[in-house]
């Protein structure tokens, strides 16, 4: 993986996390925008990607 694919995942999910309020479906989102880190997104805990997405909410 390049450090440009990483920053678009990166990018990818501050947006996801701004405009969704579901933790399974930004992860699915994530799997369709960025396929080459679906080991990845899988084994992001769903707890852990709901408190960082009402974290990036509170930062906006």
């Amino acid at each position: 993986m390049t450090d440009d694919s990483f920053k678009i995942l990166q990018e990818e999910m501050l947006r996801l996390m701004l405009s969704l309020d579901n933790p399974e479906e930004i992860k699915q989102q994530l799997k369709i925008t960025c396929p080459n880190y679906n080991d990845f997104i899988t084994a992001m805990d769903l707890e852990m990607v709901k408190t960082s997405a009402d974290l990036v909410k509170k930062w906006k």
